[in-house]
């Protein structure tokens, strides 16, 4: 339904020969987790891999829904679960087709920008989870595509550029001329991806924070709101959980993509935690976070 309103309306828009901005939300992959038929019968259960890392869990996430579900499910679950899950990543995949397709009949596909990203990610077996309802960073979860196609721009390319939500207003605002405000907190990815600025003057670590609700559930920070936070880049990932027990976790990401290993607590690489503890903090000061 989604898809059919989003071809109509660009069908609708071309013809009438003028510029168009459209937003195209799909609620899957996501709970509740209903694929219909074909795409249901396009994965057989059986012959699913699980993730590597499914074993390797951290007693901070034990009581977290996204542990009891596997708990509950089992592994039968688990593999019925990520049939449902790729079916609809496979049905919505088709459906992100359509549009392209539909924008290149028009004769608008290569005029048009197009931004392709996610809210979150699922755990979807990872560290014996699934969903997202548990308070950890793990990448699973934390790290989600984006794919910008503008080809009048950029050309097809992969970057390693520390990215985040906030830098997609930036970059679509360059892309259309605009003046980008002076508050933004985003950066253009324009100069790094169509004009090769050095990587060495954008933004060098991304940033992720979970923040409890305050007593008037409003949406203002308040001095001692409990916070969790992340920092990742440079091939490492360091993460402050603060909602309980203070803890820290410390993950050689270019090594151990699955966050297998905590490395916190080891000698030689306390400078590495030193310098990311510290690019946190300053990054707390400089978004405001109050102490």
């Amino acid at each position: 339904r989604t898809a059919d309103r989003t071809v109509n309306q660009v069908r609708s828009l071309s013809g009438k020969g003028k510029s168009f901005m459209l937003t195209c939300s799909f609620n899957g992959p996501h709970d509740p987790n209903a694929t219909p038929s074909p795409y249901y019968e396009k994965f057989d259960p059986s012959k699913i891999a699980l993730p590597a890392n499914r074993d390797v869990r951290e007693a901070r996430f034990e009581k977290h829904w996204s542990r009891r579900i596997v708990a509950d499910l089992g592994e039968p679950g688990v593999r019925e679960f990520l049939r449902i899950y790729y079916g609809m990543v496979m049905l919505i995949d088709d459906q992100v087709g359509r549009i392209l397709k539909t924008l290149e009949e028009t004769g608008t596909l290569n005029d048009t920008v197009i931004i392709f990203t996610t809210d979150h990610g699922d755990m979807a077996g990872g560290h014996g989870m699934v969903w997202k309802s548990t308070e950890a960073f793990y990448d699973e979860i934390a790290r989600v595509p984006l794919l910008i196609r503008y080809p009048r721009l950029f050309k097809p390319q992969q970057s390693e550029l520390a990215v985040d939500f906030t830098d997609i207003m930036p970059t679509v605002l360059e892309i259309l001329g605009q003046p980008i405000p002076d508050q933004v907190q985003g950066q253009s990815l324009v100069p790094f991806l169509a004009r090769g600025e050095s990587p060495n003057k954008a933004r060098q670590y991304s940033f992720c924070e979970r923040v409890n609700a305050n007593a008037k559930n409003d949406r203002h920070v308040l001095p001692g709101t409990p916070a969790s936070f992340m920092i990742r880049g440079h091939g490492w990932k360091y993460i402050r959980y603060r909602n309980s027990k203070p803890e820290e976790f410390l993950y050689h990401l270019t090594d151990d993509p699955g966050e297998t290993r905590n490395l916190i607590a080891e000698k030689q690489y306390a400078g590495q935690r030193q310098k990311l503890s510290q690019e946190l903090d300053a990054w707390l000061a400089r978004t405001g976070w109050p102490k």
